[in-house]
């Protein structure tokens, strides 16, 4: 779990860092090099991992047959869960892009808006990796 905290960690850090790096690197078309640059880090990541070799795993065998999905997703559970997850990452998507715009147009610099998104990142992380927001989980 450290791990996984970690690594959400160091992207919110390294994204802003570069969104920051690039923003004018094709001046006077703003942001155009940030999409270059995410552009350039898929591309290197597609590479990478072509090169990856994951052991295969073993077949599972199945002792009995499985529900029928539709039989699944008409449960008021699944149901539940699938909504919230809607929700939740159009209320992420949301506030990760409008923050940012609302800064921008107050006046503030693009590094403070960048920054502000740093921290929505590493508060992500904690909640994600189990820390919540309980005051004992906040040292």
């Amino acid at each position: 779990m450290a791990r996984r905290q970690t690594l959400y960690l160091v992207s919110a850090v390294f994204g802003a860092e570069v969104a920051k790096w690039s923003r004018d690197l094709f001046e006077p078309v703003l942001f155009a090099g940030c999409y270059a640059l995410i552009l350039v880090l898929f591309l290197a990541s597609a590479v990478l991992l072509y090169f990856v070799e994951l052991p295969r795993p073993a077949t599972p065998v199945l002792t009995g047959g499985g529900r029928p999905l539709r039989e699944i997703a008409m449960e008021p559970s699944f149901i539940a869960a699938a909504v919230a997850g809607m929700i939740a990452y159009g209320v992420m998507s949301l506030v990760m892009t409008a923050t940012p715009i609302a800064m921008l147009d107050c006046g503030h610099e693009f590094a403070a808006a960048a920054f502000v998104i740093q921290w929505q990142c590493a508060l992500k992380a904690r909640i994600i990796s189990g820390g919540g927001f309980h005051p004992d989980n906040c040292r």
